[in-house]
């Protein structure tokens, strides 16, 4: 169970992991190919993993909503679009100007004077925009219908939009290059005059053929001008803010980005090609280069333009450092609850683990009453002595070595670690919550291997140190003990029974009650488990008989009664067995 104290030392741990993050040094040369985004922490497989969790999260996470508003702003722009045309068109006076690609006379038709190319191309552009967000608008809807299908149809027909990030991201990334690009061609095919023009048209009224008029000479068409300016200077306005809502419409990362602002400036520096200027004549056989370009944008515009998309690859680079920074943290959690989970599962049964998640907050710990339970209970002979002649590190190494080969066994044979006391190690099998599976003769072959993991332990350290087990079956109750220090336990009559069994048994021995006895005779007559070859005929067992001194005697002189154990207890005879299955 999770404590508060637990939960606190997990927060300010994850808030060390995030801050060592922010100090931690790129990883060699991907200091420069990640603009100093890859600290050492994220290796090459790391880099992949969080790649497809910020794909997953960040850049798929409603996107199907997005594209949605997208769509929306698409047609409603592009319908006050067409009808801010056809207005400027037919009420504002102003010049057709000539264009390199559309002719300097396309003709005018019933769209006015745009001309029959024009607008076609308008629409057309305006059409393939909406075609491709559509196409993504499907993809992103039926990751979201996923969940109403089977994990396998999905990955059949749409896995790709998330199984495929590298490439779902360079595709979506393409689109939104595209997508940008035929607006501008949209709005350059509409768009009909520029300031250049308007100044060659008033150079010619107003001036002679050996003079150049003055400014104050232009004073008469300052209202013309200004209308004129605000129906052409707009589209160019338009553009700008709409190539940002593009490049900001999904949260790329920082490279990614760096290509809108190649393809913006890119854009905005087109005007100044020489393909788009033309030779003027002017009154006085005065020869002056002007552009045909209508989406002109000055040089502090493009400046202003340059500004921004920088600042967008800026907010993309510190998302994308925030992005790994909270991968790292969760991936430092994920290893702190997982180290914390293991150790939690061994202190209580896997069961017991689940059922105290699922519990309320506040709900008592929870308590089971076992009706079938074996345990054994080992003890070392000879350890005491030898313990007194070493080092208190030594012992402790002796220790974690014999129990780390206890513990394996465990594991092997789906045991459950009760607890060590001193060197007494107790564990079994019950019936769930504390185990699967719950077999008497399993735990009876545990005790064996104990037994011979001592022997082999022993030999090779060179001690004089013997194992004896004693086994028993009966009915326990578990449950949670401690606040602050919790630990599942076993309590009833079987541990009391099973403590005087270790004590009485012979060195190298495993002795059983004789409820155990009878339980590993059932389990043999009804379920013929395969452990069965490993075990001899129980009506071979030898019986104990009383001594001298009394039924039971410990290694210490203390006397006991079969009464107290529930009956004569037995010593397990096993079958030889290769070298290679001890």
């Amino acid at each position: 169970m999770r404590t508060e104290g637990r939960l606190s030392h997990d927060f300010h741990y994850v808030l060390r992991a995030s801050a060592e993050h922010r100090n931690a040094e790129p990883l060699g040369y991907n200091r420069y190919l990640s603009a100093g985004l890859r600290t050492s922490f994220f290796t090459d497989e790391l880099e992949a993993e969080w790649f497809r969790w910020h794909h997953t999260h960040a850049v798929c996470y409603k996107m199907a909503n997005r594209i949605d508003k997208h769509v929306l702003a698409l047609l409603a722009i592009s319908a006050v679009d067409v009808v801010r045309f056809e207005y400027l068109a037919h009420f504002v006076e102003h010049p057709f100007t000539p264009h390199k690609v559309y002719g300097e006379n396309t003709g005018f038709g019933a769209f006015g004077e745009y001309g029959w190319v024009r607008l076609p191309v308008f629409l057309m552009c305006r059409g393939l925009c909406y075609i491709m967000l559509s196409w993504w608008q499907r993809r992103a809807d039926a990751g979201i219908r996923r969940q109403g299908r089977s994990a396998k149809t999905f990955l059949n027909r749409d896995g790709w939009l998330l199984a495929k990030p590298r490439q779902v991201e360079l595709l979506l990334l393409c689109s939104c290059c595209i997508y940008g690009l035929l607006f501008f061609v949209s709005y350059d095919a509409v768009s009909n005059v520029n300031k250049d023009w308007l100044l060659v048209k008033y150079l010619n009224e107003s001036s002679s053929n050996t003079q150049i008029p003055t400014w104050n000479r232009l004073e008469s068409f300052k209202g013309e001008i200004a209308s004129v300016t605000r129906a052409t200077n707009i589209n160019s306005c338009l553009f700008f803010i709409v190539f940002y809502i593009i490049a900001a419409l999904h949260p790329f990362g920082f490279w990614h980005s760096v290509w809108f602002f190649v393809l913006g400036t890119s854009l905005l520096r087109l005007a100044r090609l020489e393909f788009w200027y033309n030779s003027v004549t002017l009154a006085g056989d005065r020869q002056i280069w002007v552009t045909s370009f209508p989406l002109y944008y000055t040089r502090s515009s493009a400046y202003n333009f340059d500004i921004v998309l920088l600042m967008h690859a800026y907010t993309a680079w510190g998302l994308e450092w925030d992005s790994r920074a909270r991968f790292k943290a969760l991936r430092v959690l994920e290893q702190t609850r997982t180290r914390a989970n293991g150790f939690l599962e061994r202190l209580m049964p896997k069961n017991v683990v689940e059922e105290i998640r699922n519990l309320p907050a506040q709900a008592p710990p929870p308590s089971h009453p076992f009706r079938r339970a074996t345990i054994a209970q080992s003890d070392l002979v000879g350890f005491t002595k030898l313990s007194a002649t070493k080092k208190p590190r030594e012992v402790v190494d002796m220790m974690s070595d014999l129990f780390g080969r206890f513990d394996d066994l465990t594991d092997r044979r789906d045991i459950w670690k009760v607890e060590t006391v001193g060197d007494a190690y107790i564990a079994g099998q019950a019936d769930p919550q504390m185990t699967q599976h719950h077999s008497a003769i399993n735990v009876v072959l545990f005790a064996r291997d104990m037994v011979s993991a001592v022997d082999a332990w022993a030999h090779e350290r060179g001690f004089s140190v013997r194992c004896r087990v004693g086994v028993h079956f009966g009915r326990c109750i578990g449950g949670i003990v401690g606040k602050s220090r919790q630990r599942y336990h076993l309590f009833g009559h079987l541990i009391r029974v099973l403590e005087v069994l270790e004590a009485t048994c012979f060195e190298g021995r495993v002795q059983v009650s004789q409820a155990c006895r009878n339980e590993v005779l059932r389990q043999l007559r009804d379920e013929k488990p395969q452990e069965a070859a490993e075990i001899d005929d129980p009506e071979n067992w030898e019986v104990r008989e009383p001594t001298a001194e009394g039924e039971l005697v410990t290694s210490k002189g203390e006397v006991h009664y079969f009464e107290e154990v529930d009956g004569a207890p037995c010593l397990v005879t096993f079958r030889p067995r290769l070298d290679s299955e001890i």
